[in-house]
């Protein structure tokens, strides 16, 4: 109603004027106008100034910037040589309608576009012609000098001069996260190292190489790329250009605009090699409870033992492969279905199941009415409480046999067993970081969204109380002990199954002097580990025989 009151009162014939106003609408109108400049302050004054403040903290800042492209065009016409030109404030307000989103039920008077039109066909409008991309500074702050124009968790930024959520986001502070962060980052090159070393002696070895001997291979490379993927932003240019919006002389870092698909891409593979890790030492624990169950019958189950068959390989491997890759797309599908609807209102980004933690590193939402929950969580929950009944079992029928067959399990199995007991104590310290983490009564995705709500709802109040966003994450302590467990699985399965065997530093030192081996060249040993499996289960068999016999004489 305003825009086409001022608009009518203006005739043909009327004297154009420079807008001369050092306020947000001086930044939109670029073009002449046909009200003088007592004229322009008395319209921004009375009827937008108390508007135009109320919604400088809105949570997207490209919808405030919509809002204010349609107020101050509908309330300032353009005027050439002397004939009032009408701004296209249909088209104006379709924009607004895009960039807000749902917000617009938030916004009286802008929840529909029917107050404003275009003219009829053939009249010509006018469009401001600054671009929805280019920030429009905060300059009206009502009650001038009692309330600061940014506050609680919004910020006014260095470029933009906009109020924006700073980027990168701090689960606990700048300097915890940031620590666990260089942990992080350490553990990936050490891990990188090591795997490397301890990996490509074994795959000139072809009985190393064969299934199942290969499990804690996989173990240690998928871990590895573990570490690598959540790595990612430190070559990728850092925290703020992996995780943050901000592009340009003119930007700055704001979480208004995650990198969606990045986010999304480093959250898939997390999941991805998480799954993969944790099965795959469900398989090796499962290798080990058939194995010992069998020692411990005479042989009699030795049918049901995990042997090197193309039929038993398919199986493992498929059913891995199958259930990683399942869960993983089923993630993947949804959250791109839900890419559309992210807000900064959502810090959280538990809509797609993603969210920015540590300031440089995206995993899946452990909100429990997030997909991610229940697609990730879940999952990981029931194969880690597997793979504790599988250890279990594998320590019962190792405390068995040791009482019964004394030193009859080879170095070989005990590396198995701990490389299992170590994933699957590193999972429970994993899910007991997750799972404490849950708020039953308030997520921090919930406490951020209150927080933002908290400091944009208050615009004109000196002192709102609002917090920052900071703090948000809880047990800092288990954090760090999660990363440094879960983030060393790689180097530690590395250490313990390859680089602790002396056969492998003599393959680095025939490689290095010129003379090249295959790992277990120097010794009698000939099959490698897989055939050491299998000598030490035949020889446990002829000694429970043995031990059989002499009972049954006596």
């Amino acid at each position: 109603g305003l825009a086409w009151g001022v608009r009518e009162g203006m005739a043909q014939g009327t004297e154009c004027y420079e807008f001369s106003l050092d306020t947000e609408c001086g930044a939109v109108v670029d073009y002449t106008v046909g009200t003088d400049p007592e004229g322009q302050a008395f319209v921004f004054d009375n009827f937008l100034a108390e508007q135009v403040s109320a919604i400088r903290m809105l949570p997207l800042f490209r919808c405030r910037r919509a809002i204010i492209r349609l107020v101050c065009a509908a309330a300032f016409p353009a005027c050439v040589d002397g004939v009032v030109v009408p701004a296209c404030q249909g088209d104006l307000c379709d924009s607004l309608q895009t960039e807000c989103g749902p917000i617009t039920e938030f916004l009286p008077g802008l929840e529909n576009c029917s107050a404003f039109v275009n003219p009829p066909v053939g009249v010509p409008c006018v469009t401001p012609g600054l671009p929805i991309e280019a920030p429009i500074p905060v300059d009206t702050c009502l009650p001038e000098e009692e309330v600061a124009c940014c506050q609680g968790v919004y910020v006014q930024g260095e470029k933009t001069q906009e109020c924006i959520i700073p980027c990168p986001v701090w689960a606990y502070s700048e300097a915890k996260d940031k620590a666990i962060t260089f942990i992080l980052y350490v553990q990936m090159f050490v891990n990188s190292i090591l795997c490397v070393l301890g990996v490509v002696p074994f795959l000139t070895d072809a009985p190393s190489r064969s299934f199942p001997n290969h499990l804690p291979l996989i173990i240690c490379v998928v871990s590895t790329l573990l570490t690598v993927f959540s790595g990612w932003s430190l070559y990728y240019g850092g925290s703020e250009d992996f995780i943050c919006y901000g592009v340009g002389e003119q930007e700055d870092y704001t979480v208004e605009r995650v990198k969606d698909s990045d986010c999304i891409t480093q959250s898939f593979f997390f999941a991805l090699f998480t799954f993969l890790y944790v099965l795959y030492a469900l398989a090796l624990n499962v290798r080990m409870v058939l194995f010992t169950l069998s020692v411990g019958d005479g042989g009699k189950s030795e049918g049901f033992v995990i042997q090197n068959s193309w039929s038993h390989a398919l199986v493992c491997h498929g059913l891995v492969l199958t259930i990683s890759f399942s869960l993983c797309i089923a993630l993947l599908v949804e959250t791109v279905q839900l890419k559309d609807e992210l807000n900064s209102v959502n810090v959280g980004k538990d809509a797609i199941a993603v969210m920015v933690t540590f300031g440089s590193f995206c995993g899946i939402s452990n909100n429990i009415d997030s997909l991610g929950f229940y697609v990730f969580y879940i999952p990981y929950t029931i194969f880690t409480v597997c793979n504790v009944i599988a250890s279990t079992i594998v320590l019962i029928q190792v405390f068995r046999l040791s009482l019964r067959l004394p030193s009859v399990l080879a170095f070989a199995q005990w590396r198995a067993i701990t490389i299992s007991l170590y994933i699957t104590i590193s999972s429970i310290i994993y899910l007991g970081f997750v799972y404490s983490s849950i708020n039953s009564y308030e997520t921090s995705s919930e406490k951020a969204n209150r927080r933002v709500f908290c400091s944009f709802s208050q615009p004109t109040n000196p002192e709102p109380g609002c917090k920052t966003l900071e703090g948000l994450g809880t047990y800092y302590g288990l954090a760090v002990v999660n990363f440094l467990f879960v983030f060393s699985t790689g180097g530690f399965v590395a250490i313990l199954s390859f680089l602790s065997q002396e056969s492998v530093w003599l393959f680095y030192k025939d490689l290095f002097t010129g003379h090249p081996r295959s790992l277990f060249g120097r010794s009698a040993e000939g099959g490698g580990s897989g055939s050491r499996l299998t000598r030490n289960r035949s020889s446990m068999r002829r000694v429970h025989t043995v031990s059989s016999a002499s009972q049954s004489s006596v």
